[in-house]
């Protein structure tokens, strides 16, 4: 101890002032508030004590505003196009997706649909058809399947899939009287799976072993596009697939130094399942395998 004051008393004399050592400031990575919960907590989980970076996700509008006043270096920001946000259209801000929200529609192998355009989605799932023409399953498949039409969704407690498909095809419209709402995928999958007349709105799409015993369905826009495409990894990142909202890791150019330590991460294995974990669909591997390759190299 009388050393140590010796020491300083030293420094002092000579005009320097002593302060403690602080550690480096944790790089802040601001977010949708859907990844509060699971994702989050794996992300914490995945950085040594001293590395895990701040979390504020606040939401996708909010962690906007975080980088524009400089309190995140980063965010994963659900975008639903990024060409409405200008620092990304100039270049001032890097935007790769790691992942996707997504609406998947699925019926039992037994039905014959294998494609809908959204306003027929609409009309099976929204109130005021509920007593229209697509009361039954061949008004509208031609197919002899006479049992009425039951929709069912995944709730994931109303914050995801549900919201989405309100906002986007029903136009915030109501549901039908006997549309049922199950906790998760799994459950769902198992409705569609015993009920040929289901049909269900999933989060992710099924895992190949639940393929033989539904069938995930085509969208198109309209009825009278040309081509309608199925949640695939190649659909959703092309832009393709009508019903998907990409989850964009987004750094401003002069934060990119000090984010590039986190980014093996963000794009790693683990982050990946936590986020199909929590009910949306990762982007593929080699694609996030190059993104980050991108990220690490771009000045």
């Amino acid at each position: 101890m009388l050393v140590r004051k010796y020491i300083f008393g030293i420094f002092a004399a000579l005009g320097f002032a002593l302060t403690p050592v602080q550690p480096a400031s944790a790089t802040t990575l601001a977010g949708s508030d859907l990844l509060k919960g699971k994702y989050s907590a794996t992300l914490q989980k995945s950085f040594a004590p001293n590395d895990v970076p701040a979390l504020k996700f606040d939401g996708s509008l909010m962690g906007e505003r975080y980088l524009r006043t400089d309190r995140a270096e980063a965010a994963l920001l659900f975008i639903p196009d990024k060409k409405k946000v200008p620092e990304i259209v100039s270049g001032d801000w890097h935007a790769v997706p790691v992942g996707f929200q997504t609406i998947v529609v699925a019926v039992n192998r037994e039905n014959k649909l294998e494609r809908l355009d959204l306003a027929t989605l609409a009309s099976l799932f929204g109130k005021q058809q509920e007593s229209g023409e697509l009361r039954t399953w061949d008004n509208l498949t031609k197919s002899g399947l006479r049992l009425p039409v039951h929709p069912l969704l995944t709730r994931y407690d109303l914050s995801a899939a549900t919201s989405m498909f309100r906002n986007r095809v029903l136009r915030d419209g109501e549901f039908r009287s006997n549309t049922s709402f199950f906790t998760d995928d799994a459950t769902s999958i198992a409705h569609i799976s015993s009920s040929p007349a289901s049909i269900g709105i999933l989060a992710v799409p099924p895992a190949p072993d639940s393929i033989h015993s539904i069938r995930v369905i085509a969208l198109a826009l309209k009825a009278d596009s040309p081509s309608a495409y199925l949640p695939t990894p190649d659909n959703l990142h092309n832009g393709d697939y009508p019903l998907a909202v990409p989850l964009y890791l987004v750094i401003p150019k002069k934060h990119l130094a000090a984010v590039r330590p986190i980014l093996p991460v963000l794009f790693g294995d683990k982050q990946a399942a936590a986020l199909l974990e929590a009910g949306f669909v990762p982007v593929a591997k080699n694609l996030r395998k190059n993104f980050q390759q991108v990220l690490d190299t771009v000045r």
